[in-house]
């Protein structure tokens, strides 16, 4: 988990919106797009360890409801 963590933390102090995880999606955004699609799964689930959601909180504050509706800022 650590080594997701850390990437999509980075990803995110770069300025990024929340990653995607679509087959259309590549390249550095699809990876971590496909972890945190599991990661918010698990969570909505009750599936997820309570120290796991209080590290992405303390990490990532928002993850849990992800991108707004509508298109993507322009980059």
């Amino acid at each position: 988990m650590q080594a997701r963590l850390q990437e999509l933390v980075a990803y995110r102090a770069r300025g990024q919106p929340w990653p995607r995880s679509a087959p259309s999606v590549t390249g550095q955004e699809h990876e971590p797009g496909v972890w945190l699609r599991g990661q918010r799964h698990k969570y909505r689930q009750g599936q997820m360890d309570p120290a796991r959601a209080q590290a992405l909180d303390a990490a990532l504050p928002g993850w849990a409801d992800g991108r707004k509706t509508g298109p993507a800022p322009l980059q």
